[in-house]
């Protein structure tokens, strides 16, 4: 079952970001992870402290949180803590792009 990587920002310093997005993608790849969607969060209802929501796959969520329970990944947390305020969430679901809803 698909796992997407939910996760809402807000930058807090772009060049210490730069430097942690810089060494996600490798990490990732060694789990499987792949970017899935990135932009700027259009609010249409509710409030919201992030602006941008990021949006990673993995081929289910153990891969996920194996991915951001290796210690390749801890050693980049404080950096990205620095970089950004963030919120990630997980979510696993046999409904994606393809199926129609009913």
């Amino acid at each position: 079952m698909t796992a997407l990587l939910v996760v809402d920002l807000k930058v807090k310093d772009r060049e210490k970001l730069k430097q942690y997005g810089s060494k996600t993608p490798a990490m990732m790849a060694t789990f499987n992870g792949s970017l899935f969607a990135k932009g700027p969060i259009e609010r249409l209802h509710g409030t919201d402290k992030f602006e941008t929501k990021v949006i990673f796959e993995f081929p289910n969520s153990q891969f996920a949180r194996d991915w951001y329970n290796s210690s390749d990944y801890q050693s980049i947390v404080p950096l990205r803590d620095e970089a950004i305020e963030s919120s990630f969430h997980l979510l696993e679901s046999e409904l994606f792009i393809s199926d129609k809803f009913k």
